[in-house]
C-alpha cells in the first residue's frame, strides 16, 4: 500500500486499479524474497569462511580463556552484547 500511496499519481482508474495493485504487491513480495535469498547466501558464505578460520586456530590455553573471561566481565553490557552477537 505504501508503494501505491507513493505512486498515487500513476494508479490507473477502475477497473484496472485492482490489477495494478496486485502487480505492485507481487513485485514487492518478489523483491523481499530476493533480498532474503541474498541474505541467506551471504550468511552461508560467511559461515563457511568463519569455519575455515576457526579450524586453523589453536585451542586456547586455560590461562588465556580466564584472561578473556575477565576482560569480558570488565565490559559494559552493550559492549558484551556487540562482541557476543
Amino acid at each position: 500500500m505504501l508503494t501505491a500511496w507513493r505512486r498515487l499519481d500513476i494508479v490507473p482508474v477502475e477497473p484496472e486499479t485492482i490489477l495494478w495493485l496486485y502487480g505492485v504487491a507481487r513485485k514487492v513480495i518478489a523483491n523481499g524474497d530476493r533480498t532474503q535469498r541474498r541474505h541467506l547466501r551471504l550468511t552461508e558464505k560467511l559461515r563457511a569462511q568463519l569455519d575455515e578460520v576457526l579450524e586453523d586456530l589453536p585451542m586456547p590455553v586455560p590461562a588465556l580463556a580466564a584472561q578473556v573471561a575477565r576482560a569480558m566481565e570488565a565490559l559494559t553490557a552493550v559492549e558484551r552484547e556487540v562482541l557476543t552477537r
